[in-house]
């Protein structure tokens, strides 16, 4: 996994006085890691002090060494983060130390790591004041927050250089509607680089996901860097579910079985090839019932080759049945 995204959201001290994961008696405030508004019944909210502790820790420096990783940071603030209040000024403060820390810890132990900011830290209405703050750091670019210009030019004068990550979100009820707007201008300058992935947030069900990878395969202009879908959901249901765009994992309909109640399946990796179990309850004999089917070729599952009730499992390919 390269590619990981955090949300710091950021609370005043009231809040952050009930926090164990935060320091103590910080008058600017802290940023605890939670996509929606946190509650005040939780008092162990991981927070932005756990971040720096994870990649200054030497158990994981092997991983930030090996690869490149890109970590999104989408900062949420409650009000406009340069109206020069004194919560505008402790969310920047606070992020100043982040952003100096940080550094520090990516160039002591020489990590892979590149942060990527998002959220309310790129500039926008209302966020001018952050156009040149916190640079080298990139920005992700979202079509319906920022500006139209940067979809097109890198202006430094705009600060329009920051803007190197695509990163559209999902709408209902047409969740590809930015990106059919992106395919038609070619993805805009972001196809020019093939340094960083298109990204897409934040899809949970396989409609969307499917839609809008279809209109990017149709589109056949190929980012290098990749597609990725920025997800709240199981990596593992997210594989599924793009499966039939991807190619990388099954989710279809195994033959025979459009009737199973309850099934439980598990792929059996077998040398060469792969075979999937199937568990099932047979509504009409009050029983359960398996089924194993052997795949012809990657994805591909043929159909059954063995349907017998349980618990009688013969072996299968000379390999022993498993255990129910």
């Amino acid at each position: 996994m390269d590619w990981m995204k955090i949300d710091p959201n950021f609370q005043l001290p009231s809040f952050c006085a009930t926090q164990s994961r935060v320091p103590p008696n910080d008058t600017r405030g802290c940023l605890v890691l939670n996509h929606d508004d946190p509650v005040t019944t939780r008092t162990d909210y991981n927070s932005s002090e756990d971040v720096l502790a994870y990649i200054a820790d030497a158990a994981n420096l092997q991983f930030f060494q090996d690869r490149r990783v890109h970590i999104a940071l989408c900062f949420k603030h409650p009000d406009a983060p340069c109206d020069g209040s004194a919560a505008s000024a402790g969310w920047l403060s606070l992020l100043d130390d982040f952003f100096a820390r940080a550094n520090k810890i990516v160039a002591t132990l020489d990590l892979q790591l590149e942060f990527i900011l998002d959220g309310d830290a790129t500039k926008a209405v209302g966020r001018d004041c952050l156009q040149d703050r916190w640079r080298p750091w990139n920005w992700t670019y979202i079509s319906d927050s920022n500006d139209p210009g940067a979809m097109f030019s890198n202006n430094l004068s705009e600060g329009w250089d920051r803007f190197q990550i695509l990163n559209e979100p999902v709408l209902d009820p047409d969740p590809a509607f930015y990106m059919r707007l992106d395919a038609a201008v070619n993805y805009g300058k972001f196809s020019k680089q093939s340094r960083y992935p298109y990204l897409n947030w934040e899809p949970s069900d396989q409609d969307p996901i499917l839609k809008v990878a279809d209109v990017y395969l149709k589109k056949g202009l190929v980012q290098d860097a990749g597609f990725k879908f920025a997800i709240n959901i199981d990596p593992v249901q997210l594989q599924v579910y793009a499966a039939p765009a991807s190619g990388t994992a099954w989710h279809v309909q195994l033959p025979g079985t459009a009737a199973f109640a309850r099934p439980l399946v598990a792929a059996l990796p077998l040398g060469g090839g792969i075979m999937v179990l199937s568990v099932y309850e047979n509504l009409k004999l009050a029983a359960f019932e398996y089924s194993v089917f052997q795949a012809a070729e990657a994805f591909r599952p043929s159909s059954a080759v063995l349907q017998h009730p349980l618990p009688a499992l013969p072996p299968v390919a000379g390999v022993s049945p498993p255990a129910v």
